[in-house]
């Protein structure tokens, strides 16, 4: 059986509205393994982003504890790639200058940074609009990107907030195919490879 990557000790969060308390979620226990696909279902409202944002970092819950690969939560959990329900795309930025923004972050060379973005642009079905910029693009196309450059930036776990709820039903199938054989291949990758750390497969939420 997969070990435990992210767990979820009798987890609360209240907010804070005009002066008032606001219970988003409480008493949530959840246990994620290595490797799962986790899905969170539910009426908007319900604290499906909050426990992404708690698990992301960027919350720190009221009551209960988070734990990702063993270690509590307390900063920004850089293992994580979130998607976030809005693209947050550079607007001076055409869609490669935007994809590359994590790879620039690591100082990738520029013929490997040229190589991945190409593939990572006809990964999410947009090859040919490489130097468009976010306002020429259609919603579903800004989310391709949003998703291209998540990825560019190779994170252990994937924290998706709705993310393809802007595509249409048939490029919503195609992704969620692709990242069904993304993760079956950072499998395959981590069991041939002592660099473990560097090779675990994401889930996603």
């Amino acid at each position: 059986m997969s070990e435990s990557l992210i767990r979820f000790r009798g987890v609360g969060k209240t907010f804070q509205v005009d002066g008032k308390p606001v219970e988003a979620v409480r008493g949530i226990d959840l246990e994620v393994r290595r490797g799962e696909f986790i899905t969170l279902v539910g009426p908007s409202g319900c604290g499906k982003s909050t426990l992404l944002n708690m698990t992301a970092g960027l919350l720190k819950p009221t009551a209960g504890t988070v734990h990702y690969d063993g270690r509590e939560v307390a900063a920004v959990n850089r293992n994580t790639g979130y998607m976030t329900q809005n693209d947050h795309l550079l607007p001076w930025r055409n869609v490669v200058g935007n994809i590359q923004v994590p790879l620039e972050i690591r100082g990738l060379a520029k013929t490997a940074m040229q190589d991945k973005v190409q593939s990572l642009l006809q990964l999410v079905g947009l090859t040919g609009f490489e130097k468009s910029y976010p306002a020429q693009l259609s919603g579903g196309m800004r989310k391709r990107v949003a998703l291209a450059r998540l990825l560019a930036y190779d994170p252990e776990t994937l924290l998706l907030d709705e993310p393809f709820a802007a595509l249409d039903a048939q490029l919503r199938l195609n992704m969620q195919i692709e990242l069904l054989q993304l993760s079956r291949d950072r499998k395959s990758t981590r069991l041939n490879s002592s660099h473990v750390s560097e090779s675990r497969m994401p889930s996603s939420a």
